[in-house]
Order: C-alpha cells, then sequence, then structure tokens
C-alpha cells in the first residue's frame, strides 16, 4: 500500500510539474510582390508552391489570408506602389493578427536568356527574391535576397522556359526558408541580414 501511495504521489507531483505546451506559434504571409516584366500565366502557381505552401511546412499556425488583407489594408499598404512591405506595415500586421512572425517577398528579377548554337538551343534562367521578415518578440525585421538559376538544354528540339523558372524558383526559395527557419530558431539572438 505503501508503494501504491507512493507512485500515485509520484505520478501526481510529474503532472503537476510537467511543461504545459504552449498554443502554436503563428505566421502571417504577405501576398507576394511581382515587379518583374515576365507575364508567364504559371508563375501564381509557383508561388503559391514554393512561397505560401513553404511557410506552411515551417510547422507554424498561418494566419487567414483574409486576416492579413485587412490588416494591410488597415496599415495603408498600397501594392500598387510595387514595393515589397517593410517594418511598419509587418509590425502593424504583426499586431493586428497575433503574429509571432511575418513574412513578405518580393520576386524581383526573373531574366531569361536564349543561347543558340549549331546543335543546340540552351535557355538559361535566373531568379532573384527579396524577403522582408519580421520578428514580434524581438521587434525585429531581417531583409535579405536569394537567387536561383537554372539552365533548360536541347539537342536539336526546341526548350521552353517554365522548367529552369520552375528550377530557379525552387532553389531560391529553399535558400530562404533555410534562413527563415534559422530566425525562427535561433529566437532574439537573430545576426540581422541587409
Amino acid at each position: 500500500m505503501k508503494k501504491l501511495f507512493t507512485l500515485l504521489c509520484m505520478a501526481l507531483a510529474f503532472i503537476v510539474t510537467a511543461p504545459s505546451y504552449a498554443e502554436a506559434q503563428k505566421i502571417a504571409i504577405v501576398p507576394y510582390l511581382d515587379t518583374t516584366e515576365e507575364n508567364k500565366d504559371y508563375l501564381p502557381d509557383l508561388m503559391k508552391i514554393y512561397y505560401d505552401d513553404a511557410m506552411v511546412n515551417l510547422g507554424l499556425d498561418v494566419v487567414g489570408q483574409d486576416d492579413v488583407k485587412n490588416a494591410l489594408d488597415q496599415a495603408g499598404y498600397d501594392v500598387s506602389n510595387q514595393i515589397v512591405a517593410d517594418k511598419d506595415i509587418l509590425s502593424e500586421v504583426a499586431e493586428k493578427t497575433g503574429a509571432d512572425y511575418v513574412v513578405a517577398v518580393e520576386l524581383s528579377a526573373l531574366k531569361a536568356t536564349t543561347h543558340l548554337s549549331f546543335f543546340q538551343k540552351k535557355i538559361s534562367v535566373s531568379a532573384k527574391l527579396r524577403y522582408n521578415f519580421y520578428i514580434t518578440q524581438t521587434g525585429k525585421m531581417m531583409g535579405f535576397q536569394v537567387t536561383g538559376a537554372d539552365d533548360n538544354k536541347a539537342v536539336f528540339g526546341d526548350v521552353g522556359t517554365k522548367t529552369p523558372i520552375n528550377n530557379a524558383l525552387k532553389q531560391a526559395t529553399e535558400k530562404a526558408d533555410e534562413k527563415i527557419k534559422g530566425y525562427i530558431t535561433s529566437g532574439t539572438d537573430v545576426i540581422i541580414e541587409q
């Protein structure tokens, strides 16, 4: 009986002192901004995969897009100005949505060049993404840019731009995802990159 009482006391002590799990952290995703001159109809789909979905895969609760759009409107953000949301805007979005993190990205460069030779055609693509990432806890914003590149070659055939654009965007966003994961896991000891 004494052993049973001791085990019950230990179990009760464990339950009382066990860490309680806080609610999951939240991220607000500002819709991406495309300031390139590429008018490819598949770009929004690619950016959804590599930007929106990648942020979802960070394991954070994602603030609803309607709430983010309302917060952007209240903050006075005008997408027609073609400028990625700055620290003040991101801070206000964090405050109005209760987000722990806010991310904004600009597709600032997407360049496709064609190289012809006697038997081969090659399309080279380079992409540049500019990110602003805001951490509510510290009130800091990290601005950084990443690039990606890819080639599409064909011998005696035609090549398109979709595959290398896809690969270049994927490469750039994977680099950005690693940076953002580092910012999230480092907490307050964040290195600000320009």
